[in-house]
């Protein structure tokens, strides 16, 4: 670290030009950095600073491959979840319309025709007019109308 005359005298000569507050300035830069060597010190200088920085370089890339890897897994996860709904939705859409249709079979089994027709392929027959017994305060029993048997021509749409 040896500085020649020349240099020496050029520091000179900017120290007499520069204002005070200039050469505090520039005295404190070159008191922060040191010398500044006009050539490398030594051969393997370049090549150990680099090797000083190594660590924190594969703990950068470590940090951002893990971060992309996370985004990817959670990217992932998101899609996953999205189908699941999807199809959920859809399995739920099913459902309704059996829901539907079930509802409709079971108003078609309960509705008045439908039950006559199965009465009559199972060999029953309208009942016709019902004799109605009353029973008044006193106890007694009071018939109204003439109970008959049932009869299969007593229907109107019997027989067909």
């Amino acid at each position: 670290m040896t500085t020649t005359s020349h240099q020496q005298d050029q520091r000179t000569a900017r120290r007499t030009t520069r204002s005070r507050v200039g050469r505090s300035a520039v005295s404190g830069r070159v008191r922060s950095r040191g010398a500044v060597p006009t050539r490398v010190a030594a051969a393997g200088r370049p090549m150990r600073a680099a090797l000083l920085r190594v660590p924190f370089v594969v703990a950068l890339i470590a940090v951002l491959g893990g971060g992309v890897g996370s985004v990817l897994y959670l990217n992932t996860k998101m899609d996953e979840s999205g189908m699941r709904t999807e199809q959920a939705t859809m399995t739920s859409a099913q459902l309704r319309l059996q829901i539907e249709e079930l509802g409709r079979t079971i108003a078609d089994l309960g509705a008045t025709p439908r039950l006559a027709q199965e009465a009559q392929a199972m060999g029953l027959v309208p009942a016709g007019d019902a004799a109605i017994m009353t029973i008044g305060t006193d106890g007694k029993a009071t018939l109204i109308g003439t109970p008959a048997p049932a009869t299969a021509n007593a229907h109107p749409g019997a027989g067909r």
